[in-house]
């Protein structure tokens, strides 16, 4: 028994290596990429060339983001990772996580709108909830047809608040749900 669980702690640590490894090899490429391809949209006219740099720009962004997630991903499941726990309020950081995603938000047409009240005090890491925030929020908009709106609540219950992501998206069925803080696993892997 205890040599099993040696085994699959080394598997463990091998596989969160190799993540690790796979998320900066796959970052060093982009960063030229993420430079220069909005400098050649700048000095671009013609729209049709405008527009086939701004799908090509989407996606070399779509694809840093999956890297930088795939980085923390590592470095949350890594023994050394540590939260760095301060006093805050959560409203701050959604408006932030709202403002930095607005186009993207405008683009899908949804609604998305920050209903926690200012003042809740909570104990949190600022870069992991805002982290938290916008997947939630991404994950909510891409799911929700246009038209469509996504609104954020907090609520105290005690020493505690409760966080909630309402759309008016798709949904999820019961599998989904019992699955959904699986590392890796996706809903509708088709989508993004």
């Amino acid at each position: 028994e205890r040599k099993t669980y040696r085994e699959m702690e080394k598997l463990l640590k091998q596989k969160d290596e190799f993540i690790n490894l796979l998320g900066h090899d796959l970052k060093n490429p982009l960063t030229p990429l993420v430079a220069l391809l909005p400098k050649i949209l700048d000095q671009t006219r013609d729209p049709l060339p405008r527009r086939m740099l701004e799908v090509v720009i989407e996606n070399v962004s779509f694809i840093q983001d999956l890297v930088l997630r795939t980085l923390s991903l590592a470095r949350l499941n890594a023994p050394s990772a540590v939260l760095k726990l301060v006093d805050g309020e959560p409203w701050p950081a959604v408006e932030k996580v709202l403002r930095r995603n607005r186009i993207i938000f405008e683009k899908g047409g949804v609604r998305v709108e920050n209903h926690i009240p200012a003042g809740i005090p909570v104990r949190m890491d600022p870069l992991r909830f805002e982290e938290l925030v916008e997947n939630l929020v991404r994950n909510a908009v891409k799911f929700t047809p246009p038209g469509g709106q996504v609104r954020l609540e907090a609520l105290p219950e005690g020493a505690t608040v409760c966080f909630c992501v309402r759309d008016t998206g798709t949904g999820m069925t019961e599998d989904q749900l019992a699955r959904i803080f699986d590392e890796f696993y996706k809903a509708d892997p088709s989508r993004n």
